[in-house]
């Protein structure tokens, strides 16, 4: 599913962001020979308490995947669980406990509520194949979270390809340097990432107040624009996070109150319009841990991670913003009964030969 960004950008300061507490939640899915599967889903002791009653923490639908589940309940122990998350200990309150058919797959459905509806963390693509080859069966598990997409100022114009991989830890920093080289090409992205930061916010603040202005304050504003945003600091974190600065920010440039007014004329049209283009903050406190154990031995994966030889992805919404999340792994199950019963046709012929062989010669022999 693709997660248009345009009209949709996040506000507010990345530091209180960065900050604020994240809702983590593990998704441990044991996949069976049939296809069938067993998954727990594991939350933390924040969510827990945010949700009040904890028979709503969490609706029944979330993580039902396609379909209704076979079987389905809730654990609140008083002392909790005890998760390793991407090797952090982390106290869980809650856990789910489902189970599917083999009409599980594909699956693509993993939601909270209305308002998490466009979250791809929540809508991961599944799908589980088993490919029989005689003497093994190969099972196969792929999983694809759609990166966002339309972003209000590209991504690329403040980092290349190879700073997003490694600021959004999909690839290691080069080899051989040292501490100092290795922190200042760090601070080097982080610093580009602020400045793209600032320029997609003020960006969609500029489209908010833009789209309620009339025709004149619309040419003024086109034509101010670039020298307000060249009067600003780019690597001054929150410059452009609340409406009513920013547009005090505009009207100290022009000299004359102009777009503060136009806030307050339509200030709750603003802050709605404001609200709905932050929803995409919600979809930054979520981080994800899956890990999935496979029929057999596996033989082949992607993750960076294993959990007694199981794979193991983290996902979260910073690594969307530079390319969509690809979870794979393949497993091998030996066919014992292919084996024996391969033994088994085997001496059977060799058998079936000499037995032959030997009527053969006897008949040769009477002759």
């Amino acid at each position: 599913m693709k997660t248009l960004l345009k009209h949709t950008f996040l506000l507010g300061s990345l530091g209180v962001l960065l900050a604020s507490c994240e809702t983590p939640f593990y998704i441990h899915t044991q996949v069976n020979p049939d296809l069938s599967l067993h998954r727990d889903i594991y939350t933390d002791s924040a969510f827990f308490k945010t949700s009040g009653d904890p028979d709503k923490a969490l609706p029944r639908p979330i993580f039902c995947g396609q379909g209704r589940a076979d079987t389905f309940c809730a654990e609140y122990p008083p002392q909790g669980f005890m998760i390793d998350f991407y090797g952090e200990p982390t106290h869980m309150m809650i856990r789910y406990r489902t189970d599917y058919n083999a009409s599980f797959w594909p699956s693509n459905r993993i939601l909270v509520d209305s308002t998490q509806m466009e979250n791809p963390l929540l809508q991961p693509e599944e799908n589980m194949q088993k490919h029989f080859r005689w003497f093994f069966t190969y099972y196969e598990y792929t999983a694809t979270i759609k990166a966002f997409e339309n972003l209000p100022v590209p991504l690329s114009s403040y980092l290349s390809p190879e700073e997003q991989a490694v600021f959004f830890g999909n690839s290691p920093l080069p080899q051989g340097w040292n501490g100092k080289e290795s922190y200042e090409y760090l601070e080097s992205i982080n610093n580009k990432f602020v400045q793209w930061y600032n320029r997609s916010l003020f960006e969609t603040n500029y489209d908010i107040l833009y789209s309620l202005a009339d025709a004149e304050l619309r040419e003024t504003m086109q034509t101010h624009k670039k020298r307000m945003y060249q009067q600003t600091d780019p690597s001054e974190l929150g410059l452009f996070d609340e409406l009513p600065d920013y547009c005090q920010q505009w009207d100290e440039s022009l000299g004359k109150p102009l777009l503060y007014p136009l806030y307050q004329q339509h200030q709750a049209k603003a802050d709605s319009l404001q609200g709905n283009k932050t929803r995409i903050l919600s979809y930054f406190s979520y981080t994800f841990v899956y890990r999935t154990d496979l029929p057999g031995k596996l033989v082949s994966t992607n993750a960076l991670r294993l959990e007694e030889g199981n794979p193991v992805w983290k996902a979260d919404g910073f690594r969307l913003l530079a390319s969509d999340i690809q979870m794979q792994a393949v497993s091998r199950k030996t066919n014992l009964w292919a084996f024996a019963l391969s033994i088994a046709l085997f001496a059977g012929l060799i058998t079936g030969t000499a037995l032959w062989k030997k009527a053969a010669a006897q008949k040769q022999y009477k002759r």
